[in-house]
């Protein structure tokens, strides 16, 4: 079990990530930007975010830790 943890961060890592704001005025006053429909401005805006990280190099320290819980997890199964 603890070498199954010591691995996930080897794992890639998946976000959502949702803002929305409202503003009182104008952010994007309306002109050459903004579309014709929307002549008095925006008055906000929603933004939605979807990402996904895997760490390919870090020095062997996420490899140490894995090691580590191996070694541990062996001398448990010795010991029992």
């Amino acid at each position: 079990m603890p070498a199954e943890i010591a691995f996930a961060p080897f794992l890639p890592e998946l976000s959502y990530h949702y803002i929305f704001s409202g503003f009182n005025e104008p952010v994007i006053p309306g002109g050459a930007f903004v579309p014709a429909s929307l002549q008095r401005g925006v008055f906000s805006y929603s933004l939605n975010e979807f990402g996904i990280q895997w760490t390919i190099l870090d020095f062997g320290w996420r490899a140490g830790r894995y090691g580590q819980a191996i070694s541990a997890e062996e001398r448990t199964l010795k010991a029992a």
